[in-house]
């Protein structure tokens, strides 16, 4: 077997064990510095685990992978919470601004929400609201922050990035309402993170 497809087997096999994962919740958001480099939680294996499965998710890599519309769902779900942990666990040496502090604080709070907050209607209120929490962190972010170094720059383009995809997530969570609401959707969520599943099969 030539290198090529002895690592392309290899990528195959990881995304069928992200697939059979959680993804991840929010106890895991704070990184345990004991964690193996090659563990599911760990921030070097999260961050090969989002450049893989955007590999995998590209128009290509869907056939390639044999991906089912519910694995592009799944996938995506898990990029996006895998995101959250990397930009909430970045580290600076000098520390993290107040402006910064004020990103990662909203980014945990939504998490914890979205896997462990109350499905009632009052709960899926307080969702979108730390979804708006999160959006203005970022925002305010974006416009105030103009670094000079490579490191800094990184920073604010993941935390752009993560602006972006805030938005598009909070459209996908009012639609997920929307159709659970109606009866549209298959069948009632344990969690809100759920509705973001109901918003992207729309």
């Amino acid at each position: 077997m030539s290198n090529d497809n002895q690592t392309e087997g290899l990528q195959k096999q990881r995304i069928s064990q992200i697939l059979s994962m959680e993804p991840r919740v929010a106890k895991e958001l704070t990184e345990d510095s004991q964690t193996p480099a090659n563990s599911y939680y760990s921030m070097e294996q999260t961050v090969k685990d989002n450049t893989l499965i955007t590999k995998a998710l590209s128009i290509s890599g869907i056939e390639s992978y044999g991906l089912s519309k519910e694995d592009r769902i799944r996938l995506k779900n898990v990029r996006e919470r895998n995101a959250s942990h990397i930009l909430v666990n970045q580290q600076k040496v000098s520390g993290d601004s107040e402006d910064m502090q004020n990103v990662k604080e909203s980014i945990t709070e939504l998490e914890e929400l979205l896997h462990g907050g109350s499905i009632e209607a009052e709960g899926l209120d307080a969702v979108e609201a730390a979804y708006n929490r999160a959006i203005d962190a970022c925002t305010y972010y974006r416009d105030h922050k103009n670094p000079w170094f490579p490191t800094g720059k990184e920073r604010k383009r993941q935390v752009v990035e993560k602006l972006d995809s805030l938005r598009n997530e909070l459209n996908l969570f009012k639609l997920g309402r929307t159709e659970l609401a109606a009866g549209d959707a298959e069948s009632q969520i344990t969690k809100p993170t759920e509705l973001l599943d109901i918003g992207r099969r729309s």
